[in-house]
């Protein structure tokens, strides 16, 4: 016989189905509180642990990796692999496997035929042949013989990695109950040599028969390949399926299950580091495959879906025996559970506790290495649909100890438990799983350790949070839709209706609405099943019968003091209601439908939970988490001091801040720097001051007032800083034109004023704009000196060597210099209103956007006028002289060699012209699409709506008063980009704001210039103030000729506390801030 006569009458005797006496304690190891949880697991009837197979004193004492399988007679048949030790197996071929039955439902257990099949791999003790190959995996099962009736087992086994023998894989049959054994010779001798370590179990499949996986060699194929192989009459004749994994993945000894049509999942130990490990975590994760079935698809068609689940075991240790990370796993075991409807998986950790956290995990430190046998399970229609994320569903067992070699620490030298090959016992209830424990280099004996196929009972003996389990409370059928309705139907994954699956309309925790599936044309309760995440229904339930059940929470964020409604049935029984650790100290309101609490004080984030009298927890199928309130913070600074014209010029302000739940805003004001702040009410000078926007529509009468805004969202006010008014004279109604002098600190300014029809000189030591040219209100073209002299909406404006300016006199259509000392003389006057001018510092030559005809013109130092470019009508060319076209230029500047750069804003574009070649080129935008604010690409990617002012720095850089989208751009290295930004959500809105590039706005302005300096001055022609742009991006208002007191103080705010501004306003100040809010809305395109 196998070992010695003996030694096998030894094994038969030694059989014994006594849970947890003296050998099973030293096989498990347990420490106090894994032996304590474990009896009590058993005491309650939640598990039954069984030694089946016990191995002799001496000699070859290790009964490893049993599978099992259940004949339809009730018959238990288990096949094990018998060892010398585990680690030693590749050095005596004189072990063998073995194979015991139960007739009596696993109550005793006999020994069967031990395989007697040649040819031999070597010999016994006494030199009698071996009985079966030894080395690698095993799988069984059963099929039913062609033409028979009789029940056939059949065994297939596969070599291991370092075994090279051939055949690498064997079939077994045994028509006799598993009593006697053949070979079928050659069953699997297509199986290529790369695949090893038959799976654990062997599955049934609806249309493929037999079904049984392998893994792949470590160091052949491909390091992606996978097989399967198939037989449809009873072991004797196989198909191999081959196929690549989408993934870069290598499972050895994996599980297989099938369900439904024929699905199939297979789990592997991970055998690619690159695949299975995560160095950022260390933890090292199993692999999932999976087939989705199409009745009548071919085996050789067959191919499955990588991908890296959650289950995870500690990673690689380097005390481990030497270990590689894939080992922190053992075999699995795969299952469909008829009772769950859900696929589960016995997961066995060789160091680590391998559950929902298995790090960390420190050899030496005896408290912490473990040996853990946990379930997992997934459900079906999510592995289907590509989930990867398994649910811990409880701990079988536990011991201690870790995979390590005689290295001397603590617990060592234990193996996992090879879970596989197990029995669904769906009449009893019960998942049979036979599992192996000892000591890895020594010994170990075979077990079966049964669970609840209740999965959720299970969870719940395992002390894991109850679920919300689905109930039935009523069903109604109108036409071909069934109305189902209970609770807990959260998380649906499938209604069944007369056992077939129907449509789902809609769904929500208390209803669900469903077609009926066809041929079925009524349904009651006990017709439907309903499957969750978190259960499945049995039949109809009365709803009085029905534990406590919430259906929706009411709340998003909480505070103390807010009220927290809880709706559901049967909430008569909940006593106590906790968020986080804080209990409720009374009930506003308790009925059996609805609870009213009132959020305690210092409560933090965390969950809320419910509990009935008798201290059991009511699972909640909506999330019970909560946030706490966060009071508003970061708040947006204010500018210290706004510099705004008085009058109906609008000034905005934009309040900003973060908070949970995001703040509200108001405004508030006071007369100065002292006294009591006020909200601001509802008053025609304002506009928005409930909300995060202020516009200042009416700024008379309240130089050196004071704004602030205040954050509020049911925690605590939170005040901004204060902005102080500095109100101007009103001066410069549209500045349309601006020029710098030379000199690098604050250099003076020329403005044309569009609207005044005259040119002002800006001194910034003193904040003074003096007229310098022309009488203000008073349109002309007479030639003169200073105030004799006359303009008509006077627009662009340049400054020559010699310190002249240059002026397009838009309103006269000509070209007029003014003198150092104010002498205005008229150039030329045949243009047809012009609106830009550049000169031309070298050799004298004067340049006009022609705007009215659509040309680029050129003044000679001797006063001669020709055209540079354009055919004199609107379009849109580029080429040579005529050949190219504009469409209402409006704006021209000229770099340091001489080149041109033109507004041309009818085609929201800026051209280039090489003054070398006469060439005009698109430099920026985008002719003949919409207008638009994009940044990007030059001519590609980039936009601009109607720019009217251009502007070249000593660098190249190009600036654009980008008027119809009221920012200011910049063009360099390729890109164009916004010199400044708005703040968040204003994009294109006209507005007034000083601050830094975020937090800018600006109203239409018309033109810019680079000084020597290297500031950026801007006539911000809508908001009739001159704006400077640092280096620091940021924006300030020039404080031009800054009045002193207000001249009417009065109240203009309905009582509320602010105003002024001549007292109530008569009609005038409506229909003029009418005319001003449509215009600015006109202009605006807002969020």
């Amino acid at each position: 016989m196998l070992i010695l006569s003996a030694g096998l009458g030894a094994l038969a005797g030694a059989l014994s189905a006594v849970p947890m006496d003296s050998t099973t304690l030293t096989d498990f190891d347990f420490s106090v509180a894994q032996q304590t949880r474990m009896q009590t697991l058993i005491d309650n009837g939640t598990l039954d642990l069984q030694r089946v197979l016990t191995g002799p004193a001496s000699g070859y004492r290790h009964m490893g990796w049993p599978v099992a399988t259940r004949l339809p007679d009730g018959r238990t048949v288990v096949l094990i692999r018998h060892l010398r030790d585990h680690s030693a197996y590749a050095s005596y071929p004189d072990n063998a496997r073995r194979i015991i039955w139960s007739d009596d439902n696993m109550a005793t257990w006999q020994p069967a035929d031990v395989l007697d099949a040649p040819p031999p791999f070597g010999r016994n003790l006494d030199d009698t042949p071996t009985k079966y190959d030894y080395q690698g995996m095993q799988a069984i099962s059963w099929a039913y013989a062609s033409g028979t009736a009789n029940p056939r087992l059949v065994a297939v086994t596969a070599q291991q990695d370092e075994n090279d023998k051939t055949p690498r894989s064997r079939v077994y049959l045994s028509d006799d109950r598993g009593v006697t054994w053949r070979e079928q010779p050659d069953a699997l001798a297509a199986m290529p040599a790369a695949a090893v370590h038959s799976g654990p179990n062997m599955v049934r499949h609806p249309e493929f028969g037999l079904v049984v996986p392998f893994g792949q060699q470590t160091g052949s194929g491909t390091g992606r390949q996978n097989y399967l192989a198939s037989s449809t009459d009873a072991g004797e004749t196989w198909q191999i399926r081959t196929w690549l994994n989408s993934a870069n993945s290598r499972s050895i000894e994996p599980a297989l299950a099938t369900w439904g049509p024929g699905h199939m999942v297979l789990i592997g130990r991970e055998r690619t580091d690159a695949y299975g490990y995560d160095s950022a975590s260390g933890k090292y994760y199993y692999t999932q495959h999976v087939y989705k079935h199409t009745p009548g698809a071919a085996f050789s068609d067959v191919t499955f879906t990588t991908a890296r689940t959650n289950i995870a075991g500690n990673g690689k240790t380097p005390v481990a025996k030497g270990k590689s990370g894939y080992e922190a796993h053992d075999t699995p075991d795969v299952i469909y559970n008829p009772v769950t409807g859900r696929i589960e998986m016995i997961q066995s950790s060789r160091w680590g506790a391998g559950a929902e956290n298995p790090l960390p995990s420190d050899p030496e430190n005896p408290a912490e290495p473990v040996n853990a046998l946990n379930l997992w399970s997934i459900d079906p229609v999510d592995l289907l649909a590509g989930g990867t994320t398994w649910r811990f569903d409880g701990n079988l067992v536990e011991r201690q100890g870790i995979i390590l070699g005689a290295v001397g620490l603590p617990k060592d030298n234990k193996d996992g438990y090879h879970p596989g090959g197990s029995i669904v016992d769906e009449a009893a209830g019960k998942q049979h799983i036979f599992i192996y424990v000892g000591v890895y280099t020594q010994y170990a004996n075979a077990y079966r350790i049964s669970r609840p196929l209740d999965t959720y009972a299970f969870r719940a003996a395992c002390g894991l949070p109850a679920l919300p389990a689905p109930a039935i409370t009523g069903v109604a059928v109108s036409a071909s839709t069934a109305t189902i309705t209970g609770i807990n139907f959260t998380a649906l994954k499938e209604v069944l209706i007369a056992g077939k699956t129907a449509a789902i309309v809609s769904s929500g925790i208390t209803e669900i609405k469903a077609t009926l599936p066809a041929g079925v044309t009524a349904a009651t309760g006990d017709d439907v099943v309903v499957r969750t995440d978190h259960g499945i229904t049995t039949g109809l339930t009365d709803l009085s019968h029905l534990p406590p059940a919430v259906s929706a929470i009411d709340y998003d964020l909480i505070w103390p003091g807010k009220s927290v409604s809880i709706t559901g049935v049967n909430l008569g029984g909940v006593t106590k209601v906790f968020f986080g650790a804080i209990e409720v100290a009374s009930f506003v309101s308790k009925t059996d439908t609805e609870i009213v609490v009132t959020v305690p004080e210092g409560v933090a984030s965390g969950d809320i939970s419910i509990q009935t009298a008798a201290g059991d927890t009511v699972p909640l199928p909506v999330s019970g988490a909560y946030t706490i309130a966060v009071k508003p913070h970061d708040l947006a600074p204010l500018i210290a001091t706004q510099p705004v014209v008085t009058g109906l010029h609008p000034l905005d302000l934009v309040a900003s801040a973060t908070g949970a739940p995001p703040p509200s805003f108001k405004w508030q004001y006071r007369r100065g720097d002292s006294g009591d702040w006020a909200d601001i009410g509802g008053s025609a000078d304002y506009q928005g001051a409930g909300t995060a926007h202020l516009t200042l529509i009416n700024t008379a009468g309240k130089n050196g007032w004071q704004y602030r805004y205040v954050a509020t969202n049911n925690t605590e006010d939170v005040y901004s800083n204060a902005v102080t008014l500095q109100l101007l004279a009103d001066i410069l109604p549209a500045p349309a034109g601006i020029t710098a002098t030379s000199g690098t600190t604050g250099p003076n300014l020329y403005v044309a004023d569009v609207q005044t029809h005259v040119i002002r000189k800006i001194t910034q030591a003193d904040g003074k704009a003096v007229v310098f040219a022309g009488q203000p209100g008073e349109p002309g073209s007479a030639d003169g000196s200073g105030g004799t002299a006359r303009f008509n909406a006077p627009r662009g404006i340049a400054i020559t060597a010699d310190g002249a300016l240059v002026v397009a006199d838009t309103g006269n259509s000509s070209v007029r210099l003014v003198t150092a000392d104010g002498a205005v003389t008229t150039l030329s006057a045949v243009f047809n209103h012009p609106r830009g001018v550049a000169a031309h510092d070298l050799n004298g030559d004067i340049y006009v956007a022609d705007t009215g005809n659509h040309l680029i013109k050129k003044i000679t130092a001797g006063g001669a006028v020709s055209t540079v470019v354009g055919a004199g009508v609107p379009g849109f060319a580029n080429g040579i002289g005529p050949a190219a076209q504009f469409r209402s230029p409006s704006g021209i500047a000229v770099d340091v060699a001489g080149n041109l750069y033109i507004a041309d804003t009818g085609n929201h574009a800026i051209r280039y012209i090489d003054m070398t070649t006469g060439s005009v080129s698109l430099f920026a935008g985008q002719p003949g699409s919409a207008p638009g604010s994009s940044d990007g690409a030059k001519t590609t990617a980039a936009k601009f709506n109607s720019p009217e002012g251009v502007t070249v720095d000593a660098d190249g850089r190009v600036f654009v008063a980008d008027t119809g989208n009221s920012h200011i751009r910049s063009i360099y290295s390729g890109s164009v980009f916004h010199t400044v930004l708005p703040p968040a959500g204003f994009l294109n809105y006209a507005g007034f704001k000083d601050g830094l590039s975020g937090d800018v706005l600006f109203d239409r302005p018309a033109s810019l210039v680079v000084a020597e300096d290297g500031l950026l001055y801007v006539a911000d022609t809508g908001n009739a103030v001159i704006r400077r742009v640092d280096r620091g991006d940021e924006v300030a208002t020039l404080p031009l000729e800054a009045l002193t007191g207000n001249s009417d103080p009065s109240d203009n705010n309905n009582n509320s506390g602010g105003g002024g501004g001549g007292g109530a306003p008569g009609w005038w100040f409506a229909a003029a801030l009418a005319a001003l809010l449509a215009f600015r809305k006109l202009s605006s395109r807002r969020r």
